[in-house]
């Protein structure tokens, strides 16, 4: 039992972590990495922005020149 609720702490822990990386206001989805890099936008101000490694971008156009797409 103890093993369970230790499990159940750690994973809602982790998802409390997750969600709080984000800046407030915004939704994000992807991984945050070239092969799925992150997208958050605000709903209020329709604000957004892409992060891949931990770096924010402005315009999907920048990551072109990070990731080395072609």
């Amino acid at each position: 039992m103890k093993v369970k609720l230790l499990a159940m702490a750690l994973v809602i822990a982790g998802s409390v972590f997750a969600t709080a990386c984000d800046k407030v206001g915004y939704t994000c989805e992807g991984a945050g990495t070239c092969d799925e890099p992150r997208y958050c936008i605000n709903a209020n101000t329709w604000d957004s922005y892409w992060e891949v490694n931990g770096q924010e971008f402005e315009s999907s156009d920048d990551l072109y020149d990070i990731c080395g797409w072609e």
